[in-house]
C-alpha cells in the first residue's frame, strides 16, 4: 500500500484500488469526473504515466469521522451488548490494526479502552428519543 496523500492498494490480478478525494461541500454518494481527474493525476504524478491502465469502477461515499479526529469505540450507556467502533476517517487503514486489538481486548478481557477513543468522552444526559 502506497500512501501520498491518497492511497494505493494492490488488489492482485493486476488490479488496484485508489483514493480518496475529500470534498466538504457536496455529501452525496454520486463519482464525479473531477474525483477521477484528481486521483489518476496525483497517481500520474507519483507513479508515472498509467495510459495503460483502464478504470473499471469508480465510488463515492461520505467517510465518516468526528469532530476531534478520534474514532468513536465502546458502549451504550443503558444497553451494554450496544457497542460502537467508528468514525475512523482517513487514517483509519493506520490505526484500525491497532483499536481493533484494543477493542478485541475490551470484549474479550474487560480491558479498558484508551480514553481518547472511548465515547464516554462525549457523555451528556440522556433525553427521550435520543442516544
Amino acid at each position: 500500500m502506497l500512501n501520498f496523500g491518497y492511497w494505493f492498494i494492490p488488489l492482485g490480478d493486476e488490479s488496484y484500488r485508489l483514493g480518496a478525494t475529500f470534498e466538504h461541500q457536496n455529501l452525496d454518494n454520486i463519482p464525479t469526473l473531477n474525483a477521477r481527474h484528481e486521483l489518476l493525476t496525483a497517481l500520474t504524478q507519483r507513479l508515472g504515466d498509467f495510459a495503460s491502465f483502464c478504470v473499471t469502477a469508480q465510488q463515492a461515499n461520505v467517510r465518516p469521522t468526528t469532530l476531534d479526529k478520534q474514532p468513536f469505540i465502546g458502549f451504550h450507556p443503558q444497553q451494554s451488548k450496544l457497542a460502537i467502533f467508528n468514525g475512523f476517517g482517513a487514517k483509519g487503514s493506520l490505526t484500525l490494526p491497532f483499536y481493533c486489538k484494543r477493542f478485541a481486548d475490551v470484549l474479550l478481557n474487560q480491558a479498558s479502552l484508551p480514553g481518547v477513543v472511548d465515547i464516554a468522552r462525549f457523555a451528556y444526559p440522556l433525553k427521550m428519543g435520543h442516544f
